[in-house]
């Protein structure tokens, strides 16, 4: 397509190429030197093996205390995969005080805290103390025997499936929701129970000595 354009001094020819609809107009840049600019990882393999020599020597120089920390075994959210089992963030200062722990102690030792966790349930509780009771009298061997290594304490995170059992009237009886419910009631209005008890212990016992009296 060629453009004429009139002006004062003369006229002008400008050719440009001819378009057809509504298109990008061509402006590729194909003279970049992109060999130079690409990346590459050959050297993966070298550092690979470079972070397990940095690992080997931070443990024997920590040596006898483990490079990671312990931490508690805790389950899944959801209820779909509450059954399985993986590593928390940290130790409760209830487990660490059912190992006769203090928190100072635990850290220099390797043990992982973490102060917002809650104990929801007397079975991990007492799982959990048994494990950091396990590690701290592996954490003694170890520091008595030198050449020795401390074991990983590795969680199992799959969990088999439970065999088929016969339904009993009992367990058709019992209903989960309504004793979660009751359950959460009861604990909710605890205080206001024991003091209408004690109210009712008074004026049970005034009733029985004004009845005395007669």
């Amino acid at each position: 397509m060629n453009l004429w354009v009139q002006t004062q001094g003369g006229v002008y020819w400008f050719f440009c190429s001819e378009m057809k609809g509504n298109n990008v107009i061509p402006n590729g840049h194909f003279h970049k030197m992109w060999q130079k600019r690409i990346k590459t990882w050959f050297n993966q393999p070298a550092r690979k093996l470079r972070r397990h020599n940095a690992r080997v020597a931070k443990a024997a120089k920590a040596f006898p205390k483990p490079i990671g920390l312990l931490r508690p075994v805790v389950h899944c959210c959801t209820s779909r995969y509450n059954a399985n089992t993986r590593e928390g963030r940290g130790f409760t200062k209830e487990e660490l005080k059912g190992a006769k722990l203090n928190p100072v102690l635990a850290r220099s030792i390797g043990i992982a805290i973490d102060y917002r966790r809650k104990n929801r349930s007397e079975e991990s509780y007492k799982a959990n103390v048994k494990r950091i009771n396990a590690f701290v009298n592996k954490v003694k061997a170890v520091g008595t025997e030198k050449g020795q290594k401390i074991e990983a304490f590795v969680i199992a995170k799959k969990v088999k499936n439970a065999k088929a059992e016969t339904i009993t009237p009992e367990m058709r009886k019992f209903d989960a929701f309504i004793a979660a419910r009751k359950a959460w009631k009861d604990k909710k209005c605890l205080g206001k129970r024991k003091v209408s008890a004690e109210k009712l212990a008074v004026r049970q016992a005034a009733a029985a000595k004004k009845a005395a009296k007669k």
